[in-house]
């Protein structure tokens, strides 16, 4: 009986040694899968604060262009109004 006992063990312990190796390299392909996603992460991160500053960018430069006009218009406008005159 005791030579059976010690058999089983022997199996429940083979047993919880193999899935130990299954989960260490189950963890070590998530902190592979980790790493990639946060370069991933970075990158797009990254180019989201380009498009940003671009964005502004090209928001101050439309909200020039608009200035621009309207001080030709009123540049025209005045320089009518002097013909008129």
């Amino acid at each position: 009986m005791e030579f059976e006992a010690f058999k089983a063990l022997e199996d429940k312990i083979t047993i919880v040694l193999e899935r130990v190796e299954t989960l260490k390299q189950e963890n070590s392909d998530l902190k592979n899968r980790l790493e990639v996603l946060q370069e991933e992460y970075n990158e797009k991160a990254a180019a989201f604060e380009q498009m940003s500053l671009d964005l502004k960018t090209a928001k101050e430069d439309t909200r020039d262009i608009e200035k621009d006009e309207k001080i030709r218009t009123k540049v025209a406008g005045l320089l009518e109004k002097l013909e008129n005159f």
